[in-house]
């Protein structure tokens, strides 16, 4: 059985640290708890790290890391 595409550990890293205060802010604002806010953060880089799709542009993707953030905290209310 072949192994599932994910994005490489370079990949994630760089979005992390492209994305990862503005997504530490919106997770933050909404959970008001540090705690909380880390392991929605880990959730929202594991699905990145998971997902395969391709982006156009870096607008797109971080677009896309604050989407999946916004949508993991109305989950976790």
């Amino acid at each position: 059985m072949a192994k599932p595409q994910t994005r490489s550990e370079t990949a994630l890293q760089s979005a992390v640290m492209r994305f990862g205060d503005d997504a530490f802010r919106i997770c933050y604002m909404h959970t008001k708890s540090d705690k909380e806010t880390l392991t929605l953060l880990s959730d929202v880089f594991m699905q990145y790290f998971l997902d395969t799709q391709t982006f156009k542009s870096e607008g797109e993707e971080r677009l896309w890391v604050l989407r999946t953030c916004l949508l993991y905290t109305s989950d976790a209310a």
